[in-house]
């Protein structure tokens, strides 16, 4: 009898009220105990990453719970926060924390953590709230009074994209250089949405500058810089807050080179609450006495990505003279530029002109078809920061991707997956640094994936699926380190599988099925120990052994190996990955014996083994897989009896034991599969009589059992299964004698069978 629980909250905080209502209703009233005790919320050095913690449950506690549920029983985390989805996880009983990450930033969290079954509460909610976070902060745009120098800045006279501001020198500035110091260079940070400053807990900014091959700048110790919330400035033009500038005296870059910067966001305590951001510059010598030459990577132009005002005239363009702007929105030459991009990739991704038949520049770019404009809560005039123009949102695109959505320089999500876009993926998507999905599954792309995509550091999905991408995966991304999903499954890939693949830690899912990688699997891939869960490697070239390292994947729930090369035995050591639910390792040339080890793997749902050179017997510690739906082990050089034990797997519904050299007799104790639909024992040396336990298989939809040196008389229980679900029967090549259960007779002629083989007659 279950009974609906009511909790007691603190009333102040009601968001854990609900929090466990969509999932868990009900709970044994009887079975219920108090909340996890010493609930604790702390934050991770990764500005969204959030550490929970409790005081682990004791032994007395965990018996309470009976043997019926205490093998379902976990504890179960929700992390809320207002105009977001919200995040679940669970871990085993007995655990006292967990971590969760890709948390929103800039908002309150709520977190509630209960003891839960299978679909119930078992105990009462714990709850915390735990103040905001901040985003990594950005470098402000480049800005020049009259008065100031415009830097020399090389190659295109309009680079893609870029976030730096006041460059060079200037009179007005010049009280802030040392005596002597001619020249200054001063870069601006800020956060590109407003935020409540007091939850936040900002203070300041830290700066670091390193030279290319020399590390940190001599003379400059990550310097503060204080931030000041501007809701004006000059001319009533919006600036996000904080805001804040630092100046170099130039005696800091006396020699040319590159130059990295690197800022993040600190509360008062001086603890980090932002991830980092880094831009490069490039500055080189100038004559005596004049301002050094800055060029700085993906340079914007004349923007107000800082709510700067521009000081510059500017090119008619037709966003400028056409209605697709507001009046407003021409302020901002940002927003211009990225209007104009759009309208030069139109005629390049839809060369037909049907698909984006709303990109007109007579159309509000508001309502231009896959495009979303940043909200005016964050930017007064806004910014393209999503293109969605997936098959589901619009006719299908047949042209290429055009290299001008570089210059979408605040993109955060690309989507163009489900069209025909032909051609190359342009280098140029690598400028698009607040870029965290980009999807361009399922076109006819060709050519290499650019190396430049692994510059995207706020990436956190890339999907590049189904296309005819060829040469070999760029060991650079394995520099994404936000990266949650990397799919490149069915293409033309070659070479090998990149070791910095290992360096994604955050990685949740890998997925390069169906290419034509060569070499071994790097043992490296066992470095993703934190959120792994599916690693997919199938249907490739690869060679060599299983590594052992790939046993610390803890969170791994699926690991398919399938369709490749591999040699060797099977790791003893996959039994420790006690989360995983598929294991697929057919079609290899693995040898050895099976692992009894496997058997541990209490939640495996799939154990696909056949088609590798196997041999031993089958571990009757199987018999211990009570999740497992499916066990394929054909095709292999099994000898021994069959495991009675198999007839414990409850959940079977495909057995597939053909094509071994098995021996002895077919158990009976596998009439209790009840759930079984597939049972393939031919081509095996099985002896004795066919067990009429069998007949109570009434899901069984194929039985094979030919091939073999079967002996006695067909059960009469088979003729039950005839008028149930049998589809197949599969009988000849045995030593059968007697004659054939009469309910078979009518079957016979609908279904496919070898009953006529057996040169025996019906039973009467």
């Amino acid at each position: 009898m279950l009974a609906v629980c009511l909790f007691s909250l603190d009333s102040r905080n009601a968001w854990g009220r609900d929090a466990f209502d969509s999932d868990y209703v009900d709970c044994p009233a009887s079975m219920r105990l108090p909340a996890v005790a010493d609930l604790a919320v702390t934050r991770q050095d990764d500005a969204d990453e959030l550490r929970i913690s409790w005081r682990a449950l004791d032994a007395d506690q965990v018996a309470a719970l009976g043997d019926a549920l205490r093998y379902r029983a976990q504890i179960t985390a929700v992390v809320e926060s207002r105009g977001h989805a919200r995040r679940t996880r669970a871990v085993p009983l007995g655990a006292d924390g967990m971590t969760i990450d890709e948390l929103p930033l800039g908002t309150e969290l709520a977190v509630s953590v209960a003891l839960t079954g299978e679909t119930y509460v078992l105990s009462d909610i714990a709850t915390a709230t735990f103040g905001s976070l901040m985003a990594a902060p950005h470098f402000c745009a480049p800005f020049y009074s009259g008065q100031e120098p415009v830097p020399r800045v090389t190659g295109a006279a309009q680079p893609a994209a870029g976030h730096f501001y006041y460059l060079g020198f200037g009179p007005t500035f010049r009280k802030s250089v040392p005596a002597g110091d001619q020249a200054w260079f001063r870069v601006g940070l800020a956060h590109g949405s407003v935020v409540d400053l007091d939850r936040a807990d900002f203070a300041q900014y830290r700066l670091r500058v390193e030279r290319a091959g020399a590390g940190d700048v001599a003379g400059f110790d990550a310097a503060t810089i204080a931030g000041t919330f501007f809701p004006q400035v000059a001319d009533g033009l919006f600036a996000p807050g904080p805001h804040a500038y630092y100046s170099f005296p130039g005696s800091l870059f006396a020699e040319d080179g590159t130059y990295t910067l690197t800022a993040w966001a600190e509360d008062a305590a001086g603890t980090r609450i932002s991830p980092e951001r880094s831009e490069t510059v490039h500055i080189a010598s100038a004559a005596t006495g004049a301002s050094p030459f800055v060029t700085v990577d993906l340079w914007e132009g004349w923007t107000d990505d800082c709510g700067e005002r521009q000081q510059v005239p500017r090119v008619s363009s037709p966003c400028e003279t056409g209605a697709a702007l507001s009046a407003v929105q021409k302020l901002n030459y940002a927003l211009v530029r990225d209007c104009n991009a759009l309208l030069a990739a139109k005629a390049v991704l839809d060369p037909r002109g049907q698909a984006l038949d709303t990109w007109r520049a007579n159309n509000p770019i508001d309502a231009w078809t896959g495009i979303t404009i940043q909200s005016p809560g964050v930017s007064r005039y806004g910014r393209v920061v999503k293109l969605d123009l997936r098959r589901s949102r619009t006719r299908q695109l047949g042209g290429t991707i055009p290299a001008a959505l570089g210059y979408l320089t605040q993109l955060q999500e690309l989507e163009l997956q489900g069209n025909q876009l032909g051609g190359t993926i342009p280098a140029e998507l690598g400028n698009l640094a607040l870029l965290n999905e980009l999807n361009l599954a399922r076109n006819q792309l060709r050519g290499a994936i650019p190396p430049e995509l692994g510059d995207l550091a706020l990436l956190r999905e890339l999907n590049l699926q189904s296309n005819r991408l060829g040469g070999a995966i760029p060991p650079e991304l394995g520099d994404l380190a936000l990266l949650n999903e990397l799919n490149l499954q069915s293409n033309q890939l070659s070479g090998t599988i990149p070791a910095e693949l290992g360096n994604l830690a955050r990685l949740a899912v890998l997925d390069l099925q169906g290419n034509q990688l060569s070499g071994t699997i790097p043992a490296e891939l066992g470095n993703l120990v934190t959120w792994l869960f599916k690693l997919d490697l199938s249907d490739n070239q690869l060679s060599g052994t299983i590594p052992a390292e790939l046993s610390n994947l803890a969170q791994l729930n699926e690991l398919d190996l399938q369709g490749n090369q591999l040699s060797g035995t099977i790791p003893a050591e996959l039994g420790n990955m006690t989360d995983l639910s598929f294991l697929f390792l057919q079609d290899n040339r693995l040898s050895g014996t099976i692992p009894p080890e496997l058997g541990n793997m209490a939640l495996l749902n799939e154990l696909w083994l056949g088609d590798n050179r196997l041999s031993g017997a089958i571990p009757p510690e199987l018999g211990g897989l009570s999740s497992l739906g499916s066990l394929w082990l054909d095709n292999n050089q099994l000898s021994g009896s069959i495991p009675a034990a198999l007839g414990n797997l409850t959940r079977l519904v495909w057995l597939d034991l053909s094509d071994n050299r098995l021996s002895g007799s077919i158990p009976a104790a596998l009439g209790n599969l009840a759930d079984l639909e597939e049972l393939l024992l031919h081509g095996n040396a099985l002896n004795g009589a066919i067990p009429p336990e069998l007949g109570n298989l009434t899901q069984l939809l194929w039985l094979d059992l030919q091939d073999n040196q079967l002996s006695g008389s067909i059960p009469a229980a088979l003729g039950n299964l005839a008028a149930q679900q049998l589809e197949r029967l599969y009988l000849a090549d045995n030593q059968l004698s007697g004659c054939i259960p009469a309910a078979l007779r009518g079957w016979a002629q609908e279904h496919r069978n070898d009953l006529n083989r057996l040169n025996l007659n019906y039973c009467p």
